[in-house]
């Protein structure tokens, strides 16, 4: 088969269709190591099952204060998104990869 050269076509699938895969990816491996690192030092003794504030500097900044509940919601999105990217063969995480050799780790 030809190659698709239709430019709408082509601007689509490098603007659109690359730049999702790439957030989607970076938001994988972001997850992974979130996850990662939250289990590595046993985040759950520093953030118990409270609604207890965490003093971040939010008060001074405007940003919305972080709970320790809301750290450990976070820690369940990672673990779900993680779960999510594992499903089918070859999996989501890896067919997102064939559109892009980038979306790396935010750290």
């Amino acid at each position: 088969m030809p190659d698709i050269t239709n430019p709408q076509a082509v601007t689509f699938a490098n603007e659109k269709a690359r730049v999702f895969s790439e957030a989607l990816l970076c938001s994988i491996r972001t997850a992974r190591a979130f996850k990662d690192e939250y289990d590595a030092n046993a985040m759950d003794a520093i953030f118990p099952a409270t609604t207890d504030k965490i003093a971040d500097g939010s008060a001074v900044d405007g940003r919305p204060q972080v709970t320790s509940n809301g750290i450990r919601a976070l820690y369940t999105a990672a673990s779900d998104m993680l779960t999510w990217a594992a499903v089918g063969s070859p999996t989501r995480e890896a067919r997102l990869r064939t559109f892009t050799d980038k979306g790396n780790a935010k750290f």
